[in-house]
């Protein structure tokens, strides 16, 4: 008999219209003309499917007004590229899976929601890819993340009255463009987001349809390194001498001090958009220390601004803006590592292949439009600090991990409900996560670095990486096997319950600061202390015996305590004519045989591999017996 299998996509309800994105250059959900045949994702049950194109480069869709969905799906056919959702003049996105649980599914590279969402019947995450939300997360029902990762973010931050300058040269100036180059683009999508941003500058030339006061820029055609350096803070005409054109015109430089004559007061941007090169590609010797020389006297100037600065576009006729692109990345690399608040924002890689004029230099509407959307998520990371609070995840929704599946914090300010882990849940550093629960499965992880306040249930086998120290501000309950890595800490200051086994290192560190109740064991190795600062009520079994031999005040025993006083020496027996050794041993450590032929320090070798030990056992080591002369111990690890 021949069987066939089908697969079913979810249907869609009547008065619903799954959409498929078709615009490789970005652009509005609402527009029709975005979506093949002018369909755009829209109902209760309806699929928005932004994963039929190779986009190659970060792509920005903007709401403009409220949409609801049933489930969208982000990818890209060739390579993993990423996506991002913004609010645009409006709007967030409602889901109704219309039956079946609302869905989001990443297929490859990352999707940033970074819009409000509601909506019933819960949410999944599904896809290996990595879904970031930065939006507040209000639906209603339970979350599953079944695949890849889901990202929690702090939501930008920008100031009141933000004020950006956009600086270069012609490209920068709007050459050749219908609507102020990237400016006018880039003041539509920045509004909603920053809304009482302004543009800033000297000149107010090429202003497209950009409102009156957002017409500020400093950009000029023809100039280059050199002149935009001399200007900020000084005069210099030559490029308004070679060609006298008032787009080239510096008005009597000082662009950032004002002064100088020119009757202006300094100006202070929080963000300058520099876009400089193109003019510098026919002299590039020397082009990287003039390069640098401009980004310093920038930030000296106004140290305060985030500098944000362009790989330049591409030149059809030129191909030594690829090298004059590695310099950049190189300079603000290095820059960047010594402390200098400047970063590298890509318009060259996935430029669209017709976003260039005829002329091969300057950018169409398209290349503009482009240029502006990447302008804008660079603003938006450089106001999205690491750490900050993020709206976490609904607190009446139940978030479950599955297995391979992680729900990664960031180092982000977060609140959930409560979380079953099969998989990882990732603090990364220094988060702070307040949750109804955590239920760490058998199998799951802990990562990371923070503090998390609620009911933590730990039944696995490990709980955060080496180097990583976390705080738990609510109670504790182990009952799986939690070995503390080198070079962390566990700090409990909330009532610990352990009924598996916690094993606290040298390397690492274990403070108890609330009550403790040992139903199984506690064993402190190599040194290590135990350190409770509250009562330690031991029922269960208590082993130091490499550990810190000191007990904490409140300690009451009503189980079994060893210490070091429980070390044996080794009993040295002849048997069958060979000489033996033996060990009454210990669960939880391993025993090894070591030789030295004289006894001094650094003679000692291991001999043989360890043994485990195993409570109640004694253990026989027998040396090799090609040579059998010298001096033996069993030395205890850990």
């Amino acid at each position: 008999m021949a069987l066939a299998t089908v697969f079913l996509a979810p249907l869609t309800p009547l008065g619903a219209a799954d959409g498929v994105w078709s615009n490789g250059g970005g652009g509005s959900w609402a527009a029709a003309q975005n979506w093949t045949d002018g369909v755009p994702a829209s109902g209760a049950g309806a699929t928005a499917n932004f994963e039929q194109l190779d986009i190659g480069r970060p792509m920005l869709v903007t709401l403009d007004g409220p949409q609801l969905v049933g489930r969208i799906v982000f990818g890209d056919t060739v390579a993993g590229d990423d996506w991002f959702v913004r609010k645009g003049s409006s709007g967030g996105i409602t889901f109704d899976g219309a039956g079946t649980a609302p869905e989001v599914r990443v297929s490859a590279g990352s999707a940033t929601l970074g819009v409000d969402l509601t909506g019933s019947g819960g949410l999944r995450k599904t896809g290996p890819g990595v879904l970031v939300l930065s939006g507040d997360n209000q639906w209603s029902g339970p979350t599953w993340i079944e695949a890849g990762t889901l990202r929690l973010a702090s939501p930008p931050s920008f100031p009141s009255s933000m004020k950006v300058m956009p600086l270069g040269d012609s490209i920068t100036y709007g050459g050749n463009g219908s609507d102020a180059g990237y400016r006018s683009p880039l003041y539509q999508k920045l509004s909603p987001l920053a809304p009482g941003f302004q543009y800033v500058g000297t000149s107010i030339l090429s202003p497209g349809s950009l409102p009156s006061g957002q017409r500020g820029h400093d950009g000029r055609p023809s100039y280059n390194i050199r002149d935009i350096h001399n200007n900020l803070d000084g005069f210099d005409n030559t490029r308004y001498l070679d060609i006298p054109t008032a787009s080239r015109d510096p008005l009597g430089g000082h662009w950032l001090t004002g002064g100088g004559g020119t009757g202006r007061l300094p100006m202070f941007p929080d963000v300058v958009l520099l876009k400089v090169g193109t003019n510098d590609l026919g002299q590039l010797e020397g082009a990287d220390e003039r390069f640098r020389g401009l980004l310093e006297k920038i930030l000296t100037l106004r140290p305060q601004a985030r500098l944000l600065v362009a790989k330049i576009t591409p030149v059809t006729y030129n191909d030594t803006e690829l090298e004059f692109n590695s310099m950049v990345t190189a300079v603000t690399g290095d820059m960047r590592a010594e402390g200098w608040n400047v970063r590298a924002v890509d318009l060259h890689t996935g430029f669209p292949a017709n976003g260039l004029l005829a002329d091969g230099l300057h950018p169409n509407p398209a290349g503009y439009e482009w240029m502006a959307s990447q302008w804008s998520e660079a603003i938006v990371s450089a106001y999205s600090a690491e750490g900050g609070p993020s709206a976490g995840l609904p607190v009446g929704s139940t978030v479950t991990v599955a297995a391979g599946a992680t729900l990664d914090l960031a180092g982000t300010q977060s609140a959930t409900g409560n979380i079953v882990a099969y998989g990882t849940v990732d603090l990364g550093e220094n988060a702070v996560l307040s949750t109804a629960g955590l239920v760490l499965v058998n199998g799951s992880a802990l990562k990371g670095s923070g503090t998390i306040y609620g009911t933590v249930i730990h039944n696995g086998m490990g709980l955060c990486g080496a180097g990583q120290n976390i705080t738990f501000n609510g109670s504790f309950v182990n009952n799986g096997n939690l070995i503390v890595p080198p070079g962390s800490s566990l700090t409990f200051n909330g009532p610990v319950t352990n009924n598996g086994v916690l094993t606290g290192r040298a390397a690492g560190g274990v403070v108890f600061n609330g009550t403790v109740t040992n139903n199984g064991t506690v064993r402190m190795t190599g040194g290590a202390a135990l350190e409770a600062f509250g009562t330690f009520t031991n029922a269960g079994f208590v082993d130091l015996l490499t550990g810190g031999q000191a007990l904490p005040e409140g300690f009451v025993n009503l189980g079994t305590m060893i210490d070091a006083s429980a070390l044996p020496l080794p009993r040295a027996v002849l048997a069958d004519g060979r000489f033996e050794l033996w060990i009454d041993s210990h669960s939880g450590h391993f025993y090894q045989l070591q030789r030295s032929p004289d006894l001094l320090p650094g003679s000692w070798v291991n001999e043989g591999d360890p043994l485990p030990g195993n409570t109640g056992t004694a253990l026989r080591f027998r040396p090799s017996m090609a040579n059998p002369r010298g001096f033996f111990r069993v030395g205890i690890d850990p």
